[in-house]
């Protein structure tokens, strides 16, 4: 009687993972399936079942975690949240109240919360102000600088061109 929202199944089991993905698709019809498998010769099929990914083994961590996000765009998880990838390639979801700022050093993003930790990401390949994937003027955040950006309602003052965050620590303000 449990449903999930993703499924990881191999072709390869006991039972044909396309067949499976069938059966759990007639219960659940809007369920999420990635295949995890050794096997090329069965994309096709995956694709007739309407798999989300198609991932071979081993798997890459990189290609993992992309597929990850895309889903999670896909299912609209949690708004308040956001999911980093980590130095160590882990995933961790933070929520977006618990921000006090993030900074951007040297093409990896700092995250830093309202509990002293700092979570910091995976190298990004694009811009900073792109890599974050939630919208800022929904959440309360303000870019105030072009490698900081604040959460606004962690701001505790303003001392000449800095905020001063809710943890004391100090951040530029552009000019601009």
């Amino acid at each position: 009687d449990n449903s999930y929202d993703i499924y990881f199944l191999d072709v390869v089991m006991q039972h044909n993972g396309i067949h499976v993905a069938k059966e759990i698709l007639k219960k659940i019809p809007n369920a999420s399936i990635i295949f995890t498998t050794t096997s090329k010769e069965f994309a096709i099929d995956a694709f007739k079942v309407q798999a989300f990914d198609y991932i071979l083994k081993p798997i890459d961590k990189v290609e993992f975690f992309d597929s990850i996000e895309r889903i999670m765009k896909k299912l609209n998880v949690k708004k308040n949240t956001w999911s980093i990838k980590t130095n160590d390639l882990s995933l961790i979801t933070v929520n977006l109240e618990d921000i006090i700022f993030i900074e951007s050093t040297n093409r990896r993003f700092e995250v830093h919360l309202s509990n002293d930790k700092i979570i910091t990401s995976t190298t990004i390949r694009t811009k900073f102000i792109e890599s974050i994937p939630f919208n800022l003027n929904d959440n309360s955040f303000l870019l105030c600088h072009n490698s900081f950006i604040v959460n606004m309602n962690k701001i505790k003052g303003i001392k000449d061109l800095e905020f001063i965050m809710e943890n004391d620590e100090l951040v530029p303000i552009s000019k601009r």
